[in-house]
């Protein structure tokens, strides 16, 4: 990784709380954090000269080789393993904008559009209960190509429930990009034949649409959406 990837990274997301653990972590070169003049009170008052102090302390600290593994620990365990992958653009054409960046309460909804409006309640529903996000696919306008702002979405997403009923082609193409991205995905069906042979060792919450139904497919799925998070 380079440094101005890590400047960029750090400038934008580093609170105080972060600067003085790092400082604390490394062996070698945590006094250069610790007593830099301007770093954490540049970023308490949000002065214009933050991003060059963040380049000063950063080009200090790296010049110990130990120090970049033991960033790379702590950016992994304090903002997940994905933090700082590098710009991918997925084939056919799904650029990632450099402002993407994954939401840990956003929860996007692969799924049929017409005949499933009180499904997505019910999914909303244990969204809201799990103190989640949830956004599905129709409610996001940001680029001039759909695919391009369904692609964003289960990229921002720290988990994609995908209802694989009827067996939607465009759902099964979204369910693809979700498992190649690495997202949490939380599949439901109406039937368990509408969940191909190759996925299912991925265990599916099955559910029918009568109102006691989806009152237990939302108490199920509010369930998973906690078990998963707790993990975070």
């Amino acid at each position: 990784m380079t440094k101005i990837k890590y400047k960029r990274f750090m400038e934008a997301h580093f609170d105080a709380n972060n600067w003085e653990e790092l400082a604390l972590i490394f062996e070698n070169g945590g006094d250069y954090i610790s007593s830099h003049s301007r770093l954490l009170r540049s970023l308490h008052f949000g002065d214009d000269d933050y991003g060059a102090c963040v380049g000063d302390v950063l080009g200090k600290v790296l010049r110990f080789p130990e120090n970049q593994g033991l960033l790379d620990q702590y950016i992994s365990d304090y903002f997940g393993e994905t933090a700082m992958k590098p710009e991918i653009t997925i084939k056919p054409n799904f650029g990632i904008p450099s402002d993407q960046a994954m939401d840990e309460s956003l929860v996007s909804v692969m799924m049929p559009f017409s005949g499933f409006d009180t499904v997505y309640s019910s999914i909303k529903h244990s969204c809201k209960e799990a103190n989640l996000t949830c956004k599905r696919a129709d409610e996001v306008w940001e680029t001039p190509t759909f695919m391009q702002d369904i692609f964003n979405l289960i990229y921002r997403s720290r988990i994609v429930v995908c209802d694989l009923s009827g067996k939607n082609p465009n759902v099964m193409f979204e369910l693809g990009i979700a498992f190649t991205l690495g997202k949490d995905v939380v599949m439901i069906a109406q039937d368990v034949s509408d969940i191909p042979s190759d996925i299912k060792n991925y265990r599916g919450l099955i559910y029918n649409t009568s109102p006691d139904g989806l009152k237990a497919m939302s108490e199920e799925l509010e369930k998973r959406l906690r078990t998963i998070i707790s993990k975070v």
